[in-house]
């Protein structure tokens, strides 16, 4: 049962550290959050290995790049079955440092979400991280 409660735990602490850091990710109140943080265990553990054996060829030729593309799959199913989990478009304002200057980006919704599944999974192993005991 352990082995089960601790991925929901850590994708709830994530999502809740990234809903407060990225502005284009909201939930409309805690149950929300925590329904996103179910969906996304339960779709992590039920659903990705059945679609990493479906795209296991495009996974091969690609070495192993499209695995962020299935993950980025399972953010868009969990967006469709909370309803209050919505992700919107990211922009970023520009940026001056010194005698360098970066332009305004605004992103589209595909490379938001890619973006997203990069933080949700570099976030979910670094709290797993924290929480592993070592010797």
């Amino acid at each position: 049962m352990r082995f089960l409660l601790r991925p929901f735990f850590i994708y709830l602490v994530a999502l809740t550290f990234l809903s407060r850091v990225l502005p284009f990710l909201h939930f409309y109140g805690e149950n929300t959050l925590i329904l996103a943080s179910l969906a996304l265990f339960l779709l992590n553990v039920v659903l990705k290995p059945f679609i990493k054996i479906l795209l296991l060829p495009i996974n091969i030729i690609t070495l192993g790049l499209f695995s962020w593309m299935i993950h980025v799959v399972v953010i868009f199913l969990a967006t469709l079955a909370v309803p209050g989990f919505t992700l919107t478009t990211a922009s970023f304002p520009a940026l001056r440092i010194g005698h360098y200057f970066i332009p305004p980006i605004n992103l589209s919704i595909i490379w938001t979400y890619l973006l997203f599944s990069f933080l949700v999974a570099f976030t979910a192993g670094f709290f797993d991280w924290l929480l592993t005991k070592r010797e």
